[in-house]
């Protein structure tokens, strides 16, 4: 899916810990940068995917696992 959507290597990190329903804080942590580095990583996963929440995120990953898309 990164390849899919142009990801880069940390969209394509943020987009794993959003998978799991990780928190703001808990992605920036997990990373070593700011919050507000970690939204802008987020806002961009959001933008290339075309999806408005963490919840969309977590269903197109579970889609594509499940083969369902």
């Amino acid at each position: 899916m990164a390849e899919q959507h142009d990801l880069t290597d940390r969209e394509h990190d943020v987009l794993g810990l959003l998978s799991k329903g990780r928190s703001v804080a808990d992605i920036a942590s997990s990373l070593g940068v700011s919050e507000n580095t970690a939204k802008t990583h987020i806002k961009n996963v959001y933008r290339k995917l075309e999806v408005h929440s963490k919840q969309d995120i977590i269903e197109m990953c579970r889609e594509i696992e499940t083969g369902e898309h």
